[in-house]
C-alpha cells in the first residue's frame, strides 16, 4: 500500500467528494471548487 499524506487543508472546508471523472468537488464555507487529481471516485453500490 502506500502511506498516507495531507493533500489539502484549510479552516473553511465543509465538505468533499470524489467524482467519477477523476476530479475532486471541495466544498467551502462560500463557494464550489473542482481540483483535477489523479483519483478516480468508486461508487457506491
Amino acid at each position: 500500500g502506500r502511506e498516507a499524506e495531507l493533500f489539502l487543508s484549510g479552516p473553511g472546508i465543509v465538505g468533499l467528494a470524489f467524482a467519477p471523472s477523476r476530479s475532486m468537488i471541495l466544498a467551502t464555507t462560500n463557494a464550489l471548487y473542482r481540483v483535477d487529481v489523479a483519483i478516480q471516485g468508486r461508487p457506491l453500490f
